[in-house]
């Protein structure tokens, strides 16, 4: 093998890469999420939300099975339709199960089946009320996203 001078650097670049890809997203125990999470990129899009609120100091989210099943609930409603909106959520708060909440936020998404999980999180916090509910006073999160004729829909419920 030669050896030049771009060999160094490039070698360096990959280990430090390798490192950080190894590396846990912040320190402590990781937040629980069930298995068999209806989406993989739940999982993705579920550690981008807590290691944010770690770099903001915010206490991370835990995942909500009751709020999982209402924003993979809604992402299959978005792809059935073929439309994005945001679903009542006063309502939901009334509704029976709903009563360990005292307030609930959203956010919603449409795109290609081809969105990547961070470019889903990235466009959330480009939108100053996406990312208030990323950063916001909320303990619980529910994740789910669905596809249907290549249009791709993601929702993220909080609870407090």
């Amino acid at each position: 093998m030669r050896i030049t001078r771009l060999t160094i650097p490039l070698a360096a670049i990959a280990l430090v890469a390798t490192i950080a890809a190894c590396a846990p997203l912040k320190s402590g125990p990781a937040p629980s999420l069930p298995f068999g999470a209806a989406h993989p990129q739940a999982r993705e899009l579920f550690y981008m939300v807590n290691n944010d609120r770690g770099f903001w100091g915010l206490a991370p989210v835990g995942w909500n099975d009751q709020l999982g099943g209402l924003a993979q609930n809604w992402s299959n409603h978005m792809a059935a339709s073929g439309s994005m909106s945001h679903q009542n959520l006063n309502a939901v708060l009334g509704s029976p199960g709903f009563g360990q909440f005292s307030g609930l936020g959203e956010n919603v998404i449409s795109g290609g089946c081809g969105m990547s999980a961070g470019q889903i999180h990235q466009a959330w916090l480009a939108s100053d009320l996406h990312r208030a509910n990323i950063l916001g006073n909320f303990s619980a999160i529910g994740i789910g996203l669905a596809c249907n004729g290549g249009a791709l829909y993601a929702t993220e419920d909080f609870g407090r």
